[in-house]
């Protein structure tokens, strides 16, 4: 009897374990997806200049640097237009390749070379965003962060001249002016 009773036990552990997990699971899953869409709207909001070494005629290139979180919900937003440009999705495996971008996302296995990676995109013009903690305060240009289970940004606009770009009002009124993090 002992032994059922552990047995039960054991099960209603695993049953409510393995549903967190699924559940915490799920919920990053939705996050990703949510940020998928900000970094495609993001480049309705942000001219660049022309002489941007990745600024091509007919295609806008967001690219993720480092660990991929996104999985295929930053495919998703492939092939849509954007100032009447085609979006292009690309996986980077260098931080040399990031002249080919209008906006790089800065994963966080990226934190060690963060540094050369802003000045590097800073001198190509490519926009920067990511969710690590202080990444705006680090130079970059936009940062996700989840305040009251929403998920929201933060944006350097001094870091946005700096690689000329410019970022337009509306955007810049809708992001988040709260506490450091």
């Amino acid at each position: 009897m002992a032994i059922l009773r552990f047995f039960c036990i054991l099960v209603y552990s695993c049953l409510i374990l393995f549903t967190g997990a699924a559940y915490a699971q799920e919920a990053a899953h939705q996050e990703y997806k949510v940020k998928a869409v900000f970094l495609y709207n993001f480049l309705n909001f942000i001219d660049r200049p022309a002489a941007a070494p990745s600024e091509k005629q007919h295609e806008a290139t967001v690219c993720i640097l480092g660990e991929d979180p996104f999985g295929e919900h930053i495919d998703a937003i492939k092939g849509n237009k954007v100032g009447g440009k085609t979006i292009n999705v690309k996986r980077l495996k260098n931080i040399e390749e990031i002249k080919s971008c209008s906006a790089v996302f800065i994963s966080d296995s990226e934190e060690d070379n963060l540094e050369k990676i802003l000045q590097y995109s800073r001198k190509n013009s490519v926009l920067t965003v990511s969710d690590m903690d202080g990444f705006v305060k680090n130079g970059g240009i936009i940062q996700f962060l989840t305040k009251d289970k929403k998920i929201r940004f933060r944006i350097n606009i001094g870091a946005a001249e700096s690689a000329g770009l410019k970022i337009s009002s509306k955007l810049i009124r809708v992001s988040y002016t709260g506490g450091e993090k």
